[in-house]
């Protein structure tokens, strides 16, 4: 074989293996997720887009069907990119999803929760700081929106409004006494404190001739003729609970807050009498209590005494952060340490946890490693704890994404891809491997000046292999003979040499450390300073 031969060969092995056989274009990406209500039902009809996709593409949302369930095909153009997801729904808070990162498989939001849209507060008067009771709160941009302050000022109504984005506020009108008063009130945020130049006026008792006075409207007569139902609201310890917000489900003008005694009252008018109702008292921070009650003046008792349980805070995860890489199949769970308390921990690869890959019940430290190794892949953790003393539970905590790679096989995978790329071409494997550019770069321009040294000495040699069987004088003969023969040492030197230094280099490139790994890890391990009860605590946590 000659070295025209060889060089084919070697150029047939290059395009062989540089060729690469590519996935069809225009395969998309599925991003899955539930979406629901803040009391967990889910929510249909609710839509979810792509924000930047939508730009340059007008058919790239999705909307939910009846179990709140979705999948958004995003394009492949835009795998790798950061893109904005927003989910809306008419009534509710929109929920922008920023800086998501289109994955090339499938991606799973999770469940994605969205708010009611209401407008609540309080009215105080600037001179009494008294509270303002009968001011009707009203919604230009709305007209459906509107309510009136209780006996305590209170006043909360939901909204209809297509799409809000959190926003500084939104226009409402307020009227008392016969005045009107332009402010800005906060969406969904029951701390709001309006204070009007306006001082609470009580109306003049007129002595009305029974024989002139005017009956009121049937509607009023009705409401008139029902009944009155209190409401005293209290905490576990016995203390009333102030601005606990009453509603009835099917009767949207019937609601009410508690004031500071924690008393609030509804008033059922006849229409009314018969119906099946639940009735919901919810407060912030506490648990939404409700009950079915028949409207009847002779069933319901006149007064309804409710206690409302504390909700108790999930804990607060540490390590791994969200949507972190874990080099390792085993990893090691962190969360809030709080004292008192056990930990249930689940790692599942559904965002639903219906079977969870892991469930540890009973953990007394606030972290735990794994005894079993997961498969690589996306995987989704949260924690729960249970205060020892009453056996209660708190809320399982907003999950995690993590994804897990075990670099066992990546490490023996990638060896075997180093050594075959530096037998084709020395130096390409370490390339391959993340080594230096002089390292790599000074096998490659050892192999080709091996090649065209080779090259070179064989042209040498056959012109002093010709030279050779051309003389005919005995000194001819002998000059001509020595430098044939030293060109043919050097040419097949230089043979032997080629395919030594691919065999040398693939040797090398297996058995060398993996930089673009090592690297990998590095960025894997991370810490966390704790702080707690004057105690310095520095957690670390590897990801190998």
């Amino acid at each position: 074989m000659n070295i025209k031969e060889v060089l084919l060969l070697w150029i047939f092995l290059l395009i062989l293996c540089f060729g690469k056989v590519t996935e069809a274009k225009g395969k998309s990406t599925i991003v899955k997720g539930k979406v629901l209500d803040e009391f967990g039902n889910p929510l249909d009809k609710a839509t979810v887009e792509c924000d930047e996709c939508c730009v340059e593409r007008t058919d790239v949302r999705v909307q939910t069907d009846q179990k709140g369930d979705f999948a958004l095909n995003i394009p492949s153009e835009f795998i790798g990119r950061r893109v904005t997801l927003l989910v809306s729904k008419e009534g509710y808070m929109s929920y922008p999803r920023g800086g998501y990162e289109v994955p090339t498989d499938s991606g799973d939001l999770g469940t994605i929760k969205l708010d009611w849209l209401f407008i609540a507060g309080k009215l105080i008067s600037k001179t009494t700081e008294k509270a303002i009771a009968g001011a009707i709160i009203r919604v230009p941009d709305e007209p459906s929106v509107q309510c009136t302050t209780n006996s305590v000022g209170y006043f909360k109504k939901k909204s209809n409004l297509l799409s809000w984005l959190p926003s500084p506020g939104i226009r409402i009108k307020i009227d008392v006494d016969s005045r009107s008063y332009d402010t800005t009130c906060l969406m969904n945020d029951e701390r709001n404190t309006i204070r009007l130049d306006v001082a609470p006026q009580k109306k003049p008792i007129v002595e009305e001739d029974t024989d002139t006075a005017k009956k009121p409207p049937p509607s009023k007569l009705k409401v008139a003729l029902g009944f009155n139902i209190a409401f005293l609201v209290s905490d576990s310890a016995g203390d009333p609970i102030e601005g606990a917000e009453i509603g009835v489900d099917g009767i949207p003008y019937l609601g009410a807050f508690t004031d500071v005694k924690g008393k609030a009252m509804l008033k059922f008018g006849q229409d009314d009498t018969g119906k099946v109702v639940r009735i919901r008292i919810k407060k912030k921070g506490y648990k939404t209590w409700f009950t079915d009650e028949r409207i009847s003046k002779k069933d319901m008792t006149p007064l309804i005494e409710v206690t409302l349980e504390k909700h108790m805070p999930a804990p607060k995860l540490e390590n791994p952060v969200n949507n972190d890489t874990l080099y390792a199949p085993s990893p090691t769970f962190v969360w809030e340490s709080v004292a008192g308390y056990t930990y249930n921990l689940q790692v599942d690869d559904h965002s639903n946890f219906s079977d969870p890959e892991i469930d540890v019940d009973g953990l007394t430290a606030p972290h735990h490693k794994l005894g079993k190794k997961l498969r690589d892949g996306i995987y989704y953790w949260r924690v729960q704890k249970r205060e020892t003393e009453t056996g209660n539970y708190s809320q399982w905590s907003e999950p995690r994404i993590v994804t897990i790679k075990d670099l066992g096989p990546m490490k023996e995978k990638r060896k075997w891809k180093a050594a075959f790329r530096s037998l084709v071409l020395p130096g390409w494997g370490q390339k391959y491997k993340g080594h230096s550019r002089w390292e790599w770069g000074s096998m490659m321009v050892l192999y080709g000046s091996s090649i065209i040294g080779a090259i070179f000495a064989d042209r040498i040699h056959d012109k002093e292999y010709e030279k050779y069987l051309e003389a005919r004088s005995i000194e001819g003969i002998d000059d001509t003979y020595d430098k044939a023969n030293l060109a043919h040492k050097i040419r097949n030197g230089l043979r032997i040499a080629i395919p030594a230094i691919a065999i040398l280099s693939a040797i090398h490139a297996y058995s060398s450390e993996d930089a673009r790994i090592k690297e990998e890890i590095h960025a894997g391990i991370t810490y966390d300073l704790n702080i707690r009860k004057g105690q310095i605590q520095l957690v670390f946590t590897k990801s190998f």
